[in-house]
């Protein structure tokens, strides 16, 4: 595996965002489960995080369409949920495709690694495992990716607030500022008449 800056050139890219991964997981282990799973070669990114955040975020990219394709079925395969080793669920939230739409989507980049395994090369992967239906570890990983869902989407509905009451607070500023120039231009007016 090589780490490196991201440097996507194609235009025919697709991307996965994944949430809810661990914060100490590296993207080395994410490229080896998804090449265990499924024939993909994948770019993975890890964000940053907020130190008070228990979880991080990642972005999966793919050169083709046919890769993605197979992707999504292996990750939005209800009888299959991908954990880390502390039983974490990973949650897929977004899947752009085209390097215009993923370039909007990614911000916090922190490094790439590219998926160089080779035939009889593959490492050991002991902080993701793939948990199956009908077993006490899928349970929980369900239970617990829709907790994350249902705290995603709470955390999203504060930021849209936020940005309203951003724009009304600042809306009634201007509308003061404006106020304020149109008193100060009839005072000094008033002033050059006297």
């Amino acid at each position: 595996m090589e780490d490196r800056v991201l440097e996507v050139t194609k235009t025919n890219v697709c991307m996965i965002l994944i949430a809810n991964i661990d914060r100490v997981l590296c993207p080395s282990a994410i490229t080896e489960i998804l090449h265990r799973h499924t024939s993909v070669s994948a770019s993975v990114f890890i964000f940053l995080n907020l130190s008070l955040e228990v979880y991080t975020w990642g972005a999966i990219v793919l050169d083709s369409e046919k890769e993605f394709q197979e992707l999504c079925d292996f990750l939005n395969n209800p009888n299959c949920i991908v954990t880390s080793s502390t039983g974490r669920p990973w949650v897929i939230l977004e899947k752009p495709v085209g390097l215009k739409n993923i370039k909007a989507s990614i911000g916090r980049l922190v490094h790439v690694t590219k998926n160089i395994l080779q035939k009889g090369k593959s490492g050991t992967s002991n902080n993701l495992k793939v948990v199956h239906s009908r077993t006490q570890e899928f349970k929980i990983a369900s239970d617990m990716r829709d907790l994350f869902l249902e705290f995603f989407n709470h955390q999203e509905r504060l930021h849209k607030r936020l940005a309203l009451e951003e724009r009304r607070i600042m809306g009634v500023c201007v509308f003061f500022n404006k106020v304020r120039e149109k008193v100060t231009k009839k005072e000094s007016a008033f002033t050059r008449v006297i």
